[in-house]
């Protein structure tokens, strides 16, 4: 009877702790979102204060988001130019491209093209 005893105290002083310590982290707030489609929907500006236009399917409305000075491009994983990533996404269709941007104001944090190695 003493085993059950301290075993359910045991138990309850650990569920306590448990709520106690969840309660004190705060809510998890969504910072960014991506948009996953591929290179041909997807218009890039010239400039990396442009604002690129992109389709995330072909159903669904078109999407402006804009780049600034902090914006990043990477071409399988390494970072390169707006202007290398743009004559890459250009040449041939169907490269997943993502696009992460900031939720509050649709600026571009960075765009990730991938291209298949032969």
């Amino acid at each position: 009877m003493q085993s059950t005893w301290t075993s359910t105290l045991a138990a309850l002083v650990l569920s306590a702790a448990s709520t106690l310590a969840y309660a004190q982290h705060p809510p998890i707030t969504v910072m960014e979102a991506s948009v996953e489609t591929s290179a041909n929907m997807v218009h890039l500006p010239s400039t990396a204060g442009g604002t690129i236009q992109v389709l995330g399917c072909p159903q669904c409305r078109l999407q402006s988001l804009q780049l600034d000075v902090n914006s990043k491009f990477f071409l399988n994983g390494k970072e390169v130019s707006l202007a290398q990533l743009s004559t890459e996404a250009l040449s041939g269709e169907g490269k997943p491209l993502t696009i992460h941007y900031r939720l509050s104001d649709s600026i571009v944090t960075r765009v990730e093209l991938t291209v298949p190695q032969p």
